[in-house]
């Protein structure tokens, strides 16, 4: 019955109000093993050492490293309308 209730009644009232259901595809990050563990295994927040050691360790700079990180977190967030669904 939920179920029914979020896809008949919440997801068009929110798209209604203009919200969006974006889902960045896997292919929005390249694939990398290291900084894949080390996102898993820390916070997406890293400090400038780690980074460091990332970036010598993948042959990046600590630029790309970043970024990637912050790429690879904005897989993880639900989107507006998702967020919205669940409050409903």
């Amino acid at each position: 019955m939920p179920v029914c209730y979020f896809r008949t009644v919440i997801y068009p009232l929110g798209e209604l109000a203009g919200l969006k259901n974006i889902k960045r595809s896997p292919s929005f990050v390249p694939p990398n093993e290291v900084l894949e563990n080390a996102y898993r295994s820390n916070s997406p927040k890293l400090h400038y050492k780690e980074l460091e050691a990332l970036a010598k360790k993948c042959d990046l700079k600590i630029r790309q490293v970043e970024r990637w990180m912050r790429k690879r977190n904005a897989l993880d967030k639900p989107s507006t309308l998702a967020k919205f669904s669940e409050s409903g």
